[in-house]
């Protein structure tokens, strides 16, 4: 593939700055940054605005969090499922954030997203056994409406932080 393809795709483009990129990165980071060995890696990229995403986040902790890293800058919790270690508590909840915040990005409609959730039967299958229902569908779902109420309200404050620049041809 040469880059020409890679600029015909409606990929967006986010940087500091963008309501997306502000939103996403903190919430990746701390569900990477789980250990010492990725203390370089918080440090680097953490900025005090992070203690922000507190008022758009159901997770915790955010307000304490430190530009050197520390335990308390990660966030975990697990459970496994027929021997295989999967997210669960606030991992479960942030990742659900994530996928919902991309969702919105790419300006899929609720019923747009539910059914690429959809297209994941053997997660679906495993969490129906295990959870009783598929539980990252459910999730992501409530996570899309209540992130959409954020970005309606976000927006009119300040639409030029939605602005995405995409790559042109």
């Amino acid at each position: 593939m040469t880059m020409f393809y890679l600029y015909q795709l409606p990929i967006p483009r986010l940087t500091s700055g963008n309501w997306f990129f502000d939103q996403i990165v903190p919430r990746a980071a701390r569900l990477i940054c789980i250990d010492e060995e990725f203390a370089e890696l918080w440090e680097e990229t953490f900025k005090p605005e992070w203690r922000e995403i507190a008022k758009t986040s159901k997770v915790k902790g955010w307000e304490n969090l430190s530009e050197k890293w520390k335990p308390e800058c990660g966030v975990y919790g697990w459970v496994y499922i027929n021997g295989e270690k999967r997210d669960d508590g606030d991992r479960a909840q942030l990742r659900a954030e994530i996928d919902a915040l991309v969702a919105h990005l790419y300006g899929l409609t609720k019923e747009e997203f539910s059914y690429i959730l959809e297209t994941f039967p053997v997660l679906k299958r495993k969490e129906e056994s295990f959870f009783g229902e598929f539980r990252t569908k459910r999730l992501c779902l409530q996570e899309y409406e209540r992130i959409g109420r954020i970005i309606d309200l976000e927006r009119r404050k300040d639409p030029k932080v939605f602005d995405l620049s995409r790559y042109k041809v």
